[in-house]
């Protein structure tokens, strides 16, 4: 058996730490569930640093870490959109401009352009676009759905994956600064 080594796969809680998940999310089962995913990324990253995996092999090992890294973005926009403005606490849903429709609470890209309007983060209109397709690329996931041979494509690969290590960093930074002050911000505050 190979054996790795103590400390590359880093405990819950130091992703808790990083990526400030105890603030982002509230309930400690989501959070210690994400830091588990982060924990899994530690592994991939060790597999892709230490092992020659090549051809269709290597191509589904990017493509097995890209969707945990999407499942992580997707869940800490969730987290932040369904944290803001709650319709049930929210006295003025029409007039308020924190609110978050039905559509935009259940669909990870629409959250973030709302997140994006509201200043929260503050993605350009080119890394939307990028995060749409990633978004999209991880949907392939359910193998029906794919429309080509994925070993033959380039959407899996090694920039991807440090681009979503980059893009995860980004994302919880914005939201812990500017996201989380406004959560809960119709409620009763007495």
């Amino acid at each position: 058996k190979i054996r790795i080594p103590a400390g590359y796969i880093r405990c819950n809680e130091f992703f808790k730490e990083k990526y400030r998940l105890d603030s982002i999310v509230k309930k400690k089962e989501t959070q210690k569930n994400i830091a588990y995913l982060f924990q899994l990324s530690d592994f991939f990253n060790y597999i892709i640093n230490r092992f020659n995996v090549w051809g269709s092999v290597e191509t589904m090992l990017y493509k097995t870490a890209i969707v945990n890294f999407v499942s992580i973005l997707e869940a800490m926009i969730f987290e932040c959109s369904n944290n803001i403005c709650k319709p049930e606490n929210c006295p003025k849903i029409k007039d308020c401009l924190n609110h978050f429709s039905k559509k935009q609470r259940n669909n990870s890209f629409e959250a973030l352009k709302k997140l994006n309007e509201l200043r929260i983060t503050d993605f350009s209109d080119d890394e939307l676009r990028r995060i749409k397709y990633i978004i999209d690329l991880r949907n392939k996931i359910h193998i029906r759905l794919s429309e080509k041979n994925e070993y033959m494509s380039s959407d899996f690969s090694l920039p991807l994956y440090n681009e979503m290590i980059a893009l995860l960093q980004k994302l919880s930074e914005r939201i812990y600064k500017y996201g989380v002050p406004l959560y809960g911000c119709c409620e009763n505050k007495d």
